[in-house]
């Protein structure tokens, strides 16, 4: 499957199952931190979707 996401992708970042939603966030929000500090975020949580 990775390698089929692979042409779609300027990066992908594969995390395991475990942990919330949230955790997932984490990763991006830290990773978009590092890259482009002073870039401004709008998270969006739908608890119906997961």
């Amino acid at each position: 499957m990775l390698e089929a996401l692979k042409p779609m992708c300027h990066a992908l970042y594969w995390k395991t199952e475990t942990g919330s939603d949230f955790s997932a966030c984490a990763v991006a929000l830290s990773e978009l931190a590092r890259l482009s500090p002073g870039a401004d975020v709008w998270v969006k949580n739908d608890p119906v979707f997961g």
